[in-house]
């Protein structure tokens, strides 16, 4: 065999073992964009939950805010009206 032909089988070897480095590449990345993917949606899940805990805390913090505001108005116009029938008899 004359070394062009050698040369030629060489570099269909190689070329065949670079097909299989790029397709082990190829699996490789598709398993790692599995991954992620998997990783960012158990991500997006549990922010999701947090800000549902931070809403519902907020929400009762609100709540607990205006009927606390409420009992001291009462007793403000309590203590006015108080003041008034001592001031106004």
């Amino acid at each position: 065999m004359d070394d062009g032909k050698k040369r030629l089988i060489f570099k269909w070897v190689c070329g065949i073992a670079d097909l299989g480095g790029l397709r082990e590449g190829m699996e490789s990345l598709r398993e790692g964009i599995k991954q992620v993917t998997e990783e960012m949606a158990s991500i997006k899940e549990k922010m999701k939950e947090g800000f549902i805990d931070v809403k519902e805390e907020l929400g009762s913090m609100i709540k607990f805010s205006y009927a606390d505001l409420e009992k001291r108005l009462n007793a403000l116009e309590a203590r006015i009206k108080a003041l008034e029938k001592m001031v106004f008899p």
